[in-house]
């Protein structure tokens, strides 16, 4: 599709396949070579046209605000929304989503830093036992080669800086992949419904510090294991017929 604005259009074509670690994230080196700040949208994502002003906006007002790493637009508790409120969140989410050079520029795609024994100790004391668990086992796969992604470690990055994330109470963003390199079937996080975040009298933060009920949704809802309920159950079973013998 061409461009129909006047600009300079920068391109950066490979010759092979990196994979999702290597071709990702070097991408996104190079676009950061290139721009101070800007949007990063992946092949399979779906933007509402309301997500780019959004972006647009939080880029300049958080721009010197380094407690800030990322905009998010993927949100998927409020699809079909429109709103102009957003939120402080610690829960990065990379389904389209915008930054500034500067706090890329401290990523680290080999994760040297984990094991990183505070970080553990931290999320251990402020998470869920199912939430920091799943990262755990995450950065440690990650950290291992056991998972050739490039997104985890940007997680491990802002986690262990303390850092936020915008989010809008409207979902700017659909993920479309289900085929080819992406997943292999749907799932809930796929087609979303879009909303719109609109600027008629300025985009209104809802909550000063991080909101933790939002968290706390998308952690219950995306982390949790659909067969806890059931893992309790049979365990308790066990008990009971072990005891019973």
């Amino acid at each position: 599709t061409a461009v129909e604005w006047e600009c300079e259009v920068k391109t950066l074509f490979r010759e092979n396949n990196l994979g999702c670690k290597m071709g990702v994230s070097g991408g996104i080196d190079w676009f950061f070579e290139q721009e101070e700040e800007g949007i990063i949208l992946e092949d399979d994502c779906l933007p509402s046209q309301s997500f780019f002003p959004f972006c647009e906006r939080m880029l300049e007002r958080y721009q010197h605000d380094r407690r800030i790493w990322m905009i998010s637009g993927f949100n998927p508790r409020y699809p079909s929304v429109k709103t102009s409120c957003y939120f402080y969140s610690e829960n990065p989410s990379v389904w389209g989503w915008a930054s500034w050079a500067d706090r890329w520029s401290s990523y680290d795609v080999q994760m040297n830093g984990w094991p990183d024994v505070k970080l553990v100790e931290y999320m251990v004391d402020k998470f869920p036992k199912y939430v920091h668990r799943y990262y755990l086992k995450a950065f440690d796969g990650t950290k291992r080669g056991k998972t050739d992604t490039w997104d985890y470690q940007l997680s491990y990055k802002i986690f262990s800086n303390h850092g936020l994330t915008v989010k809008p109470k409207a979902n700017l963003i659909s993920n479309l992949g289900v085929e080819g390199a992406h997943a292999s079937k749907k799932d809930k996080n796929h087609f979303i419904g879009l909303g719109e975040i609109i600027d008629e009298q300025g985009f209104s933060i809802c909550c000063m510090y991080p909101d933790v009920k939002e968290d706390d949704w998308f952690y219950r809802t995306r982390l949790r294991s659909r067969f806890r309920i059931l893992k309790r159950v049979i365990g308790f079973v066990r008990r009971i017929l072990k005891e019973g013998i």
